[in-house]
């Protein structure tokens, strides 16, 4: 998602290196394969005509403007072989959902990813036509923020102030982090944003 949105518009290179490009279209690939587990629409991704799955399976003749080498590749070196391996991977992932493996919601990747695309987002100005969660992607986490703040009241209330106006998180989910009471966080909330328009 992210690499064709925010870097293909950009006119920027779409992926960091050969590894980079190759992880995405494996990823891209098991979406689109699953997608009908997704949606409901058939029981087997066989028989989701629209696919590429079936002639990447081998179970129907691939057409002239598929190439499914690179990906079966990834299943094995022996056509046969590389092809039942396939079908079972997608067998086992339908129905799986990518969504709570992405990162702020909007990064999908493992950890060293993420570290070479955060730094990236940070340098793009927040739309606000952008979902909330996806404008706040490289906030730091609400554990994050208050490490090292135990014992100190007013450094807690500096961050407290931050995690809601500057990082974007609701005040039930800094009550629920600190175990505090609503109505203490918002007064918190309430002091810090006077104490700021007085500075």
């Amino acid at each position: 998602m992210y690499h064709a949105t925010a870097r293909g518009n950009a006119r920027e290179p779409i992926f960091f290196d050969d590894e980079d490009r190759q992880s995405f279209l494996t990823v891209l690939e098991s979406i689109v394969d699953r997608f009908t587990g997704f949606v409901k629409l058939v029981k087997d991704s066989k028989d989701w005509k629209w696919s590429s799955y079936r002639a990447t399976a081998g179970i129907t003749p691939v057409p002239k403007f598929l190439f499914p080498d690179w990906i079966l590749s990834h299943f094995g070196s022996k056509r046969k072989a590389s092809q039942a391996a396939y079908r079972r991977f997608v067998a086992e992932e339908m129905g799986k959902t990518i969504w709570g493996n992405l990162k702020g919601g909007v990064i999908l990747g493992n950890d060293d990813f993420a570290e070479k695309v955060i730094p990236l987002l940070k340098e793009k100005e927040p739309l606000k036509e952008v979902p909330r969660v996806q404008r706040f992607a490289t906030r730091p986490s609400l554990r994050e923020l208050f490490a090292g703040v135990k014992g100190s009241k007013s450094r807690r209330n500096e961050k407290i102030y931050e995690a809601y106006m500057q990082h974007g998180y609701t005040l039930s989910k800094v009550v629920r982090e600190l175990g505090l009471h609503y109505s203490t966080v918002s007064k918190i909330v309430h002091q810090q944003k006077k104490s700021q328009v007085k500075i």
